[in-house]
């Protein structure tokens, strides 16, 4: 075999092993693919799975709303129920926007102005939220303004 055979013969297996590599890579990007849709099909399904139990309650709770007259046994369910949702949320990265002290328009939406210190938080309409440290919803507030 002469040398223009054995260059030949070298570029047919660097062209074969290049088609491997573009099949692989075409491979790689189909998975990541369906994994990504996968994701975004099923990935609230163990959140959704965690929350039933607290829609269960919820239920329990409505009937005995209608089968109850013990208003104190009710506040106190609701209560429960209150606190369960409430830890729910905190284990899934959800937490509660702080509300105290002056406007943070980073944080905070302010829907009403009133008389008062300006700038200064005097009401929460809706309480805002983080999730995994970063603003799910902004709290909606009513703000202070002197001279109103």
């Amino acid at each position: 075999m002469n040398e223009i055979e054995q260059l030949q013969t070298e570029i047919e297996s660097l062209k074969t092993e290049l088609l491997y590599k573009q099949a692989d890579i075409q491979n790689i990007l189909k998975r990541t693919m369906r994994e990504k849709n996968d994701l975004l099909i099923n990935g609230g399904k163990n959140v959704l799975k965690d929350f039933l139990p607290i829609l269960d309650d919820l239920k329990l709770a409505e009937k005995s709303c209608q089968e109850s007259s013990d208003l104190e046994s009710l506040k106190t369910g609701v209560k429960l129920i209150f606190d369960k949702l409430n830890n729910f949320l905190y284990e899934h990265g959800v937490e509660r926007i702080p509300v105290d002290g002056n406007l943070d328009t980073d944080l905070h939406e302010a829907v009403a102005v009133i008389s008062g210190e300006n700038g200064k938080i005097m009401d929460v309409v809706q309480d805002g939220y983080f999730l995994n440290g970063q603003v799910l919803r902004h709290s909606k507030v009513v703000v202070g303004k002197e001279d109103i």
